[in-house]
């Protein structure tokens, strides 16, 4: 693997916790680098991977489908953002999430089971979890108090600052779903907008 690509996921630890380099090295031999295609599928809802990834370039949606068909966006991941099944693996359950390269995307993969063995060895290890999970859960209750509490229109602008840089990769389709609104409802929506 490209050693400075690695470089990105342990200064990514290292900017969570003070890991030592001997436990750094312990985990390193855990990580691959996968690489997926413009809409390739990651993780496909009703498999399992406990398989969890920091992206390092590229975007991804994590998104539901319904029995008749409709997907719902929940989410986008970009470059310096963790992605994974959580809660598929952290409950050993198939996956109920579709994740979706959005353009080619490369992320460092490593086994989350793996890690979790590491959370003996070092205090760092239930650190960087505990550190990740608190701001997924802030991150969580964000979005659910967006869709629960904001207009279609407070929703997009909240959009726009989130994604400003890279907004312009994602669909419209996709856009809307993650708003909560119709592909229609959204055209008339951007209209009010320039950006």
């Amino acid at each position: 693997m490209n050693s400075l690509k690695i470089l990105i996921l342990k200064d990514f630890f290292k900017s969570v916790s003070n890991m030592p380099d001997s436990e750094w090295e312990q985990f390193e031999k855990h990580c691959k680098l996968a690489k997926f295609k413009k809409n390739q599928v990651i993780i496909q809802a009703g498999d399992f991977s406990s398989n969890m990834g920091l992206i390092i370039s590229g975007m991804v949606k994590r998104s539901y489908t319904s029995s008749a068909g409709k997907e719902f966006v929940h989410y986008f991941g970009r470059a310096g953002q963790l992605s994974g099944a959580y809660s598929s693996i952290l409950m050993n359950e198939s996956s109920k999430v579709d994740i979706t390269a959005l353009e080619d995307t490369e992320i460092i993969t490593f086994n989350f089971r793996e890690y979790q063995n590491l959370y003996p060895r070092h205090i760092c290890w239930e650190r960087i979890s505990r550190t990740l999970l608190e701001k997924h859960f802030i991150a969580r209750e964000q979005r659910e108090y967006q869709l629960l509490m904001l207009s279609a229109s407070e929703r997009y602008t909240e959009f726009l600052k989130e994604y400003k840089e890279c907004h312009h990769k994602i669909t419209s389709k996709d856009i809307a779903s993650f708003l909560g609104i119709t592909p229609e409802a959204f055209s008339r929506l951007k209209k009010e907008f320039k950006y």
